[in-house]
């Protein structure tokens, strides 16, 4: 088939590496403050819960965002598309999904921080297991072509809305169950109901799509923006009714509030992914913003899969400096972290930026094309 070049939007890099920033600030609370101090219900601490709530909703739409793209530039080039579509989601599912227990070790059990037994902490749902299943669950939708945006939209509002029910069954615990519904509490991000968020990306980078062959992109935005903020409105809306709006604002300092999303909840939060979206190709793709802080964002958006493992790391290391006993159990005050803040994300910075410059001639060297006629 001819082969047509798709471009890679920076605004997906940087929205990305937003993402990555909102999680590092977060965990840099989570492990840095001592939660036994006043200061753990600090307005700073908070404030800083809330924002970094964004994180996981906002990196989950753009997996499904960018599992629509490649599938798009896929059915453009590849003489066998569905077939590529499926080996390449399904593989890398699997391998994402397998990462998560390496990550689970090293976090959690080399030593135990939290002094549970090695089975409790090493089988935690951390989100790579969720985007691990999200994608092989992909491999089998996304190859349907056409089809698949509809499909996905079912799934989506299914995992959001059935989430509550799933959760009140009363059905003997497995580890399977644990994967699915995440009880106990051990298990962060279940499926029900934080698989909504991939699911809705994917049917997101579809409108995205149609709007680019119409070379509309600027409308679409704009549309981006107005449906963002139609649903953080009416999930408001919805809260405030139902009188369940302290279920948003318990999201800064209750863990059951966040990982058990409900499905108002669900739409505040992704209309908050599609205004970042939209903000960002704003600023990024119309007026071109190439600052520091740009570059940087999109940076942490390359190297999300390193800066995920390298900032959990740079907390272990500073468990020998009396800085953290692991997690929730810091030694520092909540202005103190916030002081910390700054050398942390330089010193992400400086590191992503290193591990894209070697990255690239080395994945050259790996994958260069053989002269012609060799064997």
């Amino acid at each position: 088939m001819e082969e047509r070049k798709i471009p890679r939007y920076a605004f997906i890099d940087a929205a990305r590496g937003l993402a990555l920033l909102a999680m590092v600030v977060v965990h840099a609370f989570d492990f840095w403050m001592d939660t036994q101090s006043e200061s753990f219900g600090s307005f700073l601490w908070k404030g800083a819960n809330f924002v970094g709530s964004l994180a996981a909703p906002l990196f989950l739409f753009l997996v499904g965002f960018n599992v629509f793209l490649s599938a798009r530039k896929i059915r453009i080039s590849a003489d066998k598309p569905g077939t590529e579509i499926f080996m390449r989601n399904f593989f890398r599912g699997w391998a994402i999904f397998f990462s998560g227990y390496i990550f689970n070790y090293l976090m959690f059990c080399l030593p135990d921080t939290k002094g549970h037994p090695l089975s409790e902490t090493f089988m935690i749902v951390q989100i790579l297991h969720l985007i691990g299943l999200c994608l092989v669950l992909f491999s089998f939708v996304a190859p349907l072509g056409r089809y698949s945006v509809g499909l996905c939209l079912v799934l989506a509002l299914f995992f959001g809305s059935f989430g509550p029910v799933f959760w009140e069954m009363k059905l003997p615990p497995s580890y399977f169950l644990t994967l699915l519904r995440g009880l106990p509490m051990e298990a962060y991000f279940p499926l029900f109901p934080w698989a909504f968020f991939p699911f809705m990306g994917y049917c997101g980078a579809w409108a995205f799509s149609r709007a680019h062959k119409g070379e509309n992109l600027s409308g679409f935005m704009g549309m981006a923006f107005m449906a963002g903020s139609a649903l953080i409105i009416g999930s408001l809306g919805v809260l405030v009714l139902e009188g369940r709006l302290v279920n948003l604002l318990a999201m800064a300092y209750d863990e059951k509030a966040f990982f058990h999303m409900e499905l108002p909840l669900l739409a505040f939060w992704l209309g908050m992914a599609a205004l970042s979206l939209a903000a960002l190709y704003h600023i990024r793709e119309v007026k071109q913003a190439r600052g520091p802080v740009m570059r940087t964002l999109e940076d942490f958006g390359k190297a999300a899969f390193f800066l995920f493992f390298f900032h959990y790391l740079v907390f272990r290391f500073t468990e020998p400096l009396g800085l953290t006993r692991g997690w929730y159990q810091g030694t520092l005050s909540a202005p103190l972290v916030a002081a910390l803040l700054p050398f942390l994300l330089v010193l992400c910075a400086f590191v992503c930026r290193g591990w894209l410059t070697l990255r690239v001639p080395l994945l050259k060297r790996l994958y260069r094309e053989r002269p012609q006629g060799a064997p």
